[in-house]
């Protein structure tokens, strides 16, 4: 809770932060110290998903996978429901443009859309889904799979689907690919911390309480 705290306190430097620092005249060495502050927020809010994944969901996926599914669905629909609430100010702000991106109000409303919220809706949907496979190997799944999505992430968004312009499909490849929350490769970096934090943890342990 203390990390995901300080997270938000980051994810609110690097969104306000620009404009309040031009209010108040500060420049210089503060800005840029605060602004890489800033540079933290997205991914302490991606490691914090990782290691929730490990401590809080494998073991209820073991004891009842089912009901943990219904629980992430839903909360990844709360998830969506705030995106699109968050987003309300620069809907708002689509009326007054004189063209839309890709010339479409829908397109243009997708694009405004965008942010790490949107990434948490399809992450938490898509974790619901493959809980149950990560409880029965939670060293080995994770790793496989987190390595896949890094390297085809990756390779789709610099090699194989190039910018396809002003388009749905440019949007799809922001979503998966190419955006700042990019889901193929922040997924697959959550999925290593769940290997990584167990790793961690047991290390941990062996040190405080050996065996003899």
């Amino acid at each position: 809770d203390q990390t995901r705290g300080l997270a938000i306190l980051a994810m609110i430097l690097a969104h306000f932060g620009p404009g309040l620092w031009e209010r108040i005249g500060l420049q210089g060495l503060s800005v840029d110290i605060l602004s890489l502050i800033g540079r933290f927020a997205t991914p302490t809010f991606i490691a914090i998903f990782g290691f929730t994944i490990s401590f809080a969901y494998l073991e209820k996926a073991r004891a009842d996978p089912e009901s943990l599914r219904r629980r992430l669905v839903s909360r990844s629909g709360m998830v969506l429901f705030a995106a699109i609430a968050v987003s309300v100010p620069s809907y708002m702000q689509v009326f007054w443009l004189e063209t839309y991106w890709g010339g479409s109000l829908a397109l243009q409303v997708l694009l405004n859309s965008y942010s790490v919220l949107l990434f948490y809706a399809f992450a938490i949907f898509i974790v619901a889904w493959i809980l149950p496979r990560l409880a029965q190997a939670p060293t080995t799944a994770p790793a496989i799979l987190g390595s896949g999505l890094i390297l085809s992430g990756t390779w789709l968004g610099y090699d194989m689907w190039q910018s396809q312009g002003e388009s749905l499909a440019e949007w799809m490849r922001l979503i998966l690919v190419s955006g700042k929350y990019a889901l193929l490769t922040n997924l697959g970096v959550a999925l290593l911390l769940v290997v990584t934090s167990r790793v961690i943890v047991d290390a941990l342990l062996e040190q405080l309480w050996p065996l003899t």
